[in-house]
């Protein structure tokens, strides 16, 4: 078993999430109201 890879593959789903939320954010904040 190679915990390095799972960690890793953890890493990456965890920031392309954080990422996706932090675009939706971005976006609803600079919509106009």
């Amino acid at each position: 078993m190679k915990l390095k890879s799972h960690s890793n593959i953890d890493i990456t789903i965890i920031s392309l999430l954080f990422g996706i939320l932090y675009i939706i954010v971005f976006d609803i904040i600079m919509r106009p109201l």
